[in-house]
């Protein structure tokens, strides 16, 4: 038997109205926790990327014939240039992991497959989804080619 609310249970427009802008307010803020969680990531994956490569560098292989300097940190990226560095660290992962199987425990190890499962997430950022998806089919590919080679 449930009883229909008392008076003194209704919310007023005002109330409502006030939650319903503490919704957004928490809304926003979400937004942008979620944003500065992701450049976080961003700018880890990318300093680990740059470490491969670099390593590369130094042992004389091919180091994906980047235009960046291989000593070049992304601690003190500005948040406007998160988003493109997404779209490079994507590209270059692409490009690196064909040639660098050994990058396949790398993301296992630094947790970047969950980093580039969230940035489908971002749906205001529609060309990092694509660069983040085209990253993971090229992740997956390579996976049952290393998979397919040595069970053969």
């Amino acid at each position: 038997t449930t009883s229909l609310p008392s008076e003194s249970h209704v919310l007023s427009q005002y109330e409502t109205a006030s939650l319903e802008f503490g919704k957004g307010a928490a809304a926003a803020s979400c937004f942008h926790s979620k944003h500065k969680v992701t450049a976080e990531a961003t700018r880890k994956l990318a300093n680990d990327l740059n470490e491969f490569q670099a390593k590369l560098h130094v042992l004389g292989g091919d180091g994906g014939g980047g235009t960046e300097t291989a000593a070049a940190t992304y601690n003190h990226v500005p948040p406007e240039m998160v988003e493109s560095l997404q779209l490079s660290s994507c590209r270059k992962l692409r490009q690196l992991l064909p040639q660098h199987m050994e990058l396949l425990n790398i993301a296992r190890e630094r947790n970047w497959i969950p980093v580039l499962l969230g940035w489908l997430n971002l749906h205001d950022r529609p060309a990092v989804q694509i660069e983040a998806l085209l990253t993971l089919a090229n992740i997956a590919e390579v996976c049952c080619s290393s998979t397919t080679t040595t069970a053969t």
